[in-house]
């Protein structure tokens, strides 16, 4: 589960469940690169939810769009320390 960062607000933060999201899978796209090897890298991540109109809804976004359900309940401090932290510690 992951909600969209720009629906993490402390307007939102009892409502957050609203804005949760299923990650259905990575999106991933290859092409070839210099000397023809070939090369992936993740285009997004498609997700589904339940809109206030108890619709269906699918989307796909960028990585750094999304955060884990677990880090948002925590409270936007948690949220900016997640988004902000370093990668290959």
């Amino acid at each position: 589960m992951v909600v969209h960062r720009n629906d993490i607000t402390e307007l939102n933060k009892d409502r957050l469940s609203l804005f949760r999201m299923t990650v259905e899978k990575l999106v991933k796209h290859s092409k070839n690169g210099a000397g023809e090897k070939r090369r992936s890298y993740i285009e997004g991540v498609r997700c589904h939810w339940i809109d206030n109109e108890r619709k269906y809804q699918v989307g796909q976004f960028h990585t750094n769009e999304l955060v884990p359900y677990d880090v948002a309940k925590e409270g936007i401090e948690k949220v900016n320390e997640w988004t902000n932290r370093k990668f290959n510690q």
